[in-house]
């Protein structure tokens, strides 16, 4: 927070200056990992916050698809593997039987993740005897436009349900123009065009993981002391989860994730800010004005 704090000071007093400092690394981050790689370790393994989301989701779209026989699971991104392997063993145990096909498809711009998390799926689908297909898409959600959902693949007769994990808020600071073509065009954020978008698909379920906290005001003062409440917990749960100060996962995780939101929140404006977190009920409020109801 100092050296966010720092950074804004300069960005007043020597804005050419601050626009290079921003883009520099903090000398010691280790360079083995990246961002989502941090997010992985921190919430999966030494603060296993998104563990519990993933399986709560996973147990949210079984329920959703019972009865269903060819089922289609989109993850927009930010899931990890293992949620998808503990999927593929509900629907083994499901009690009206394994559905006839299931399909996944991957949002993500890592090729080792995507490769990776093809060849552990359709391995262990063999071995539970599930029909399966995985269908990598090589984007990023800063650069997902609405056109781009037609890579997804969604077919007539599939049961679709939709996952995004820690994804939709960068979406907030990018404005978009909507055309209609029974009204007049109106302008919206690109999280909420991709929305209306992924509702036109008409999915059984969207299953939305984001950080419960307000980061997106116009004020830095509640910015600030908001993201430093949310932080604290965060960087509290590492102390607690026993990972040592000298840990070089806790490193990866503190400077690789932890940091470089913090400064995004407290150091940048305008449209380079793309950490936006808000509180459920802005995220309640977004989906209902897109067509989606609450489960």
């Amino acid at each position: 927070f100092a050296e966010a704090l720092g950074r804004r000071a300069l960005q007043q007093m020597l804005p050419g200056l601050y626009g290079g400092l921003l883009q520099l690394d903090f000398p010691s981050q280790p360079a083995a990992i990246g961002y989502t790689g941090a997010t992985r370790l921190c919430f999966d393994a030494l603060c296993p916050l998104l563990r519990v989301a993933a399986s709560v989701a996973n147990h949210a779209i079984v329920t959703a698809m019972e009865g269903e026989e060819h089922v289609h699971v989109v993850d927009l991104g930010g899931a990890s593997p293992n949620q998808w392997l503990e999927l593929l063993h509900l629907f083994a145990v499901r009690p009206e039987g394994k559905p006839s096909s299931l399909r996944l498809t991957v949002v993500s711009e890592e090729e080792g993740l995507l490769s990776c998390t093809a060849w552990l799926l359709h391995r262990e689908a063999a071995r539970l005897h599930i029909p399966f297909v995985f269908n990598p898409v090589r984007s990023h959600i800063d650069r997902l436009s609405p056109t781009d959902v037609s890579s997804f693949g969604v077919h007539r007769g599939e049961a679709l349900a939709i996952t995004s994990t820690l994804q939709l808020h960068r979406l907030i600071a990018d404005a978009t123009i909507v055309r209609h073509a029974d009204r007049d065009h109106e302008t919206m954020t690109r999280a909420d065009a991709l929305l209306h978008v992924l509702r036109d698909l008409s999915p059984k379920l969207l299953v939305l993981t984001e950080q419960e906290a307000y980061h997106n005001g116009a004020s830095l003062g509640d910015r600030v002391r908001n993201a430093f409440d949310y932080y604290a917990a965060l960087f509290n749960d590492l102390e607690a989860g026993g990972a040592p100060r000298e840990s070089a996962d806790r490193a990866a995780v503190e400077r690789m994730l932890l940091r470089q939101e913090i400064m995004d929140i407290v150091a940048r404006d305008g449209s380079s800010r793309r950490e936006r977190h808000e509180s459920v009920m802005g995220w309640a409020q977004r989906m209902g004005m897109a067509g989606f109801r609450p489960m």
